[in-house]
């Protein structure tokens, strides 16, 4: 036995092996964090129709709450916007004529004024740092207020509604096969069928100037309304 009473070996080890210093800056500091997997299509649209609400801008949500107190829906180009992640440019609305005269009062309330759009023939709302609103307003108490006012819908990803609390496809039954999945992942993936054959150059080139790409066309007329 050595005079440290170790076995010759052990000192050997001792002597042969480097120290570790494991002192804390030492170790490294730099997480690398876990990818997570990448939802599917499925997931996502499953979310977007379970969380929509999540979806609402913050700065637009005191205007939304008034919309749906009265009973109102949104529709159209806002709804496809914060899907898309996109700012939208305004908010499209219907309204049941009940709820006109709460609606304006409280759009007052909040700031708005109204001017009246003699081509839509709507009541258009401003204010200064905000959306504006653009209102339709139908028949009392109509049976589906989901239900958007557009005679020609242009292109699926501007058919979603929201009202009740959950999504719409604002058509209804205009296309027997295009269902509110099929609108909503067209607006995930960045497609869209075209759904007027009279759509405006305008409108085209508007809906491709958000990034959409036309992937064809079907006829309201032809499959029923």
């Amino acid at each position: 036995m050595s005079a440290n009473n170790s076995p010759p070996f052990v000192n050997m080890c001792l002597n042969a092996c480097p120290v570790i210093d494991m002192t804390l800056s030492t170790v490294p500091t730099t997480i690398v964090p876990l990818t997570p997997n990448p939802l599917s299509l499925y997931e996502k649209v499953t979310n977007v129709i379970e969380n929509v609400t999540t979806l609402f801008r913050e700065e637009d949500k005191s205007v939304l709450d008034l919309i749906f107190k009265c009973r109102g829906a949104v529709y159209g180009g806002y709804l496809r916007d914060i899907i898309s992640k996109t700012v939208p440019k305004d908010i499209d609305i219907v309204v049941s004529e009940t709820y006109k005269s709460e609606f304006e009062t409280g759009m007052a309330t909040l700031g708005y004024e109204m001017s009246y759009n003699d081509a839509n023939e709507t009541d258009v709302y401003t204010k200064a740092g905000a959306l504006d609103i653009e209102v339709y307003y139908l028949p009392d108490e109509p049976d589906d207020i989901s239900m958007g006012p557009v005679a020609d819908p242009d292109f699926s990803v501007n058919l979603l509604s929201y009202v009740d609390g959950r999504l719409h496809v604002w058509i209804g039954e205009g296309f027997k096969d295009l269902s509110l999945v099929d609108v909503i992942e067209d607006i995930i993936l960045k497609e869209t069928t075209q759904l007027s054959p009279n759509a405006s150059e305008e409108r085209i080139q508007k809906i491709q100037d958000k990034g959409y790409k036309i992937i064809g066309q079907r006829n309201l007329d032809k499959e029923g309304r």
